[in-house]
């Protein structure tokens, strides 16, 4: 299984790469994923124009990779799901693409685009907590996926 997470955001650093990369490692026990922070000039004058064209430059960024693999959404309007549920969404997909977006959100138009919306709580997260939820959600998935005992009912 091959799993890229898209971000709008700069590099992380610090704490918060520490614990992303501690669950890339865990997560490498049962799959390939990378996480891919895309940030450009375009994005940060848009943002600072308005929050329409944040959300249309974020999409210009994510457009290129829309490409074969399965791709989720992250909005909190999504679809939630349990970690089980999660863990059986993704199983069922060798090449998956998750899309967290920036600031203001994503466009209506680009999530549609995408197979499925899934929200990680219906509370707003920060970018860089959702980044952590989702990575730490993944690798629960996938020993859901091999019956390791990291997941307890």
């Amino acid at each position: 299984m091959n799993i890229a997470v898209y971000y709008i955001d700069k590099r992380s650093s610090g704490a918060q790469l520490e614990l992303e990369n501690r669950y890339l490692k865990l997560i490498s026990s049962f799959a390939q994923c990378e996480l891919v922070p895309i940030y450009n000039g375009a994005i940060e004058k848009a943002q600072k124009i308005s929050k329409e064209a944040a959300r249309l430059s974020y999409a210009e960024a994510f457009k290129p990779y829309l490409g074969k693999a399965h791709t989720i959404v992250l909005d909190e309007k999504g679809r939630e799901l349990n970690s089980v549920q999660f863990s059986t969404a993704i199983g069922a997909h060798s090449q998956i693409a998750f899309f967290v977006g920036g600031t203001y959100g994503l466009e209506a138009a680009f999530r549609a685009q995408c197979r499925e919306e899934v929200s990680l709580s219906r509370m707003t997260l920060s970018h860089s907590l959702a980044r952590i939820m989702l990575c730490e959600q993944i690798y629960r998935a996938l020993t859901i996926q091999h019956n390791h005992p990291y997941h307890k009912e």
